[in-house]
This record gives structure tokens, sequence and C-alpha cells, in this order.
């Protein structure tokens, strides 16, 4: 997107955000974006709704049982070429959000009229072994200590 650059026009002062003059910018900014083919998004806004996983280095359940809405990116990011650092100007793409239920988070979503799918987490099989480490001290314990 090339927009001139340069001072504003000398006559008109730039008012707060809301008045005519900032309506009037912005519709003139749409209008040259417009003639130069630039679109607007007509796909509402997509968003995944599912409950978090357990990080790899945490055996417990802790910080699972809540849910997460976030919105997918609308474009893929770009590889900045001087530091080599990926960007992206999609700013929706940064925003999650935490509910306590599947429901509040589908509520929130169809209040807004976001468009979302569910992803149904899969269920973890229980890490209980009969005897575990407290196997190693106990008064019957069937062999010899090895250590």
């Amino acid at each position: 997107m090339n927009l001139p650059a340069g001072p504003a026009h000398p006559t008109h002062t730039p008012g707060p955000v809301g008045s005519i003059f900032s309506v009037h910018v912005a519709l003139a900014l749409f209008m040259k974006l417009r003639d130069n083919g630039a679109t607007l998004p007509e796909d509402p806004m997509r968003a995944r709704i599912y409950q978090p996983a357990r990080t790899a280095m945490q055996s417990g359940m802790a910080r699972t049982k809540g849910w997460t809405l976030d919105f997918t990116a609308e474009a893929g990011r770009e590889i900045d070429p001087l530091m080599g650092w990926t960007s992206s100007g999609d700013t929706q793409s940064q925003v999650r959000l935490s509910f306590d239920s599947r429901e509040a988070a589908e509520d929130y979503a169809r209040e807004r009229g976001i468009d979302y799918v569910v992803t149904d987490p899969k269920p973890r099989k229980p890490n209980i072994r009969p005897r575990g480490y407290g196997e190693n001290f106990a008064p019957d314990r069937k062999g010899v200590w090895t250590h």
C-alpha cells in the first residue's frame, strides 16, 4: 500500500478521533484503496475454541481445565529482510481469551458474530502406577536394594 508522503493539507488540522474530519479522512483513504484494487475482508473473523493441553514440562493437569478462544491468522507471516525476524500485521492473531467453560466461550463468539470451530480435547490416560517410587522403600519389598 503506497500512500502519498508529505505534510497534511495546510488548511486542515487533525481533529479528535470520531470527528467529522477523521471520518472524512477514513472515507477518502478507503476510496483510494478501493480504486487501487484493495478490498475489505468479507469473511467474518474466524476463531478456534479449545481446551489447552498440558505442556511437555509438566506431569500434572494444572491450567488445563479452562477453555481458550484463539483467532486464526488472516495472512501469513513475513520475514524481515534486515534482522530475519518474522512479523505480521494481523493483530487479531495475538489475541487469546480464556473462559471457564466451553459454553461461555461459544456464547462470547456467538454474541459478537465470530465464526468459530470447537476442537474437543483428547482424553488423557491416567498416569497412575500401582507401586511407584515408594516401592523402593516398602518393608515388604521382594528384591534386595541394588544401588
